[in-house]
């Protein structure tokens, strides 16, 4: 399973739930904005859409779309990552 979260940064979470009583995060990629929609493609990639943000401050400075590599849950990689600079953008 994978999980976003968001205070100036997002790391996107790897959690293995082979053991459902005892889930464990496998890995965390930090990127800097937020997803607010993740989505499967396939059985090793998975499309984040959301807002790029200032990792110092928090604020959003434009829309991100990223792909990530998932095909092992111990090494989450960007494989592609587009940004456009437009506060006004949306996701």
């Amino acid at each position: 399973a994978y999980l976003v979260t968001f205070m100036r940064t997002d790391p996107l979470y790897a959690i293995d739930f082979r053991d459902p009583m005892n889930p464990v995060v496998a890995d965390e990629l930090k990127i800097s904005g937020f997803s607010s929609y993740l989505h499967p493609v396939g059985d090793d990639r998975l499309l984040a859409i959301g807002k790029e943000a200032n990792e110092k401050t928090g604020l959003i400075t434009g829309f991100q779309i990223t792909l990530f590599d998932v095909s092992d849950l111990n090494s989450t990689k960007v494989l592609q990552r587009y940004t456009i600079d437009q506060r006004w953008a949306s996701s």
